[in-house]
């Protein structure tokens, strides 16, 4: 399968949650990653911070005993889980672009529910 749909579609939905967060924080700084292997066919980060503290939006794609992997979450300084995301699990022969896309779509919506949640904790 082409991951690169997929790798675009999750940098949109990261600009969506950059913008909104910079909107009201503008002062953080923020970074883009994406990177892909045999093992991870998609990992994609968007990671906000400011002195002492990141937060990151993280969703995953991986190969695990015949199986294909989507994750999401959100993390706090030095990576503790601060909200969990979608997830999903499918034969990786039975994986298709249009389930890749659904994770994705899942993902965003999940991320941009977290904006919020994200803005409330850096404000304290």
């Amino acid at each position: 399968m082409d991951w690169a749909p997929q790798t675009d579609r999750m940098k949109d939905v990261f600009a969506l949650v950059r913008d909104s967060i910079l909107q009201v924080a503008p002062g953080l700084w923020w970074s883009w990653y994406h990177s892909a292997n045999d093992f991870f066919p998609l990992r994609a980060f968007l990671s906000f911070g400011r002195s002492g503290e990141e937060l990151a939006f993280c969703a995953n794609f991986w190969r695990h005993e015949g199986q294909l992997v989507f994750s999401s979450d959100v993390s706090y300084t030095e990576g503790r889980i601060i909200a969990d995301g979608p997830g999903s699990v499918v034969c990786e022969d039975a994986a298709t672009p249009l389930w890749a896309d659904s994770q994705c779509s899942l993902a965003g919506e999940f991320f941009m529910s977290q904006v919020d949640v994200v803005l409330a904790l850096l404000a304290n």
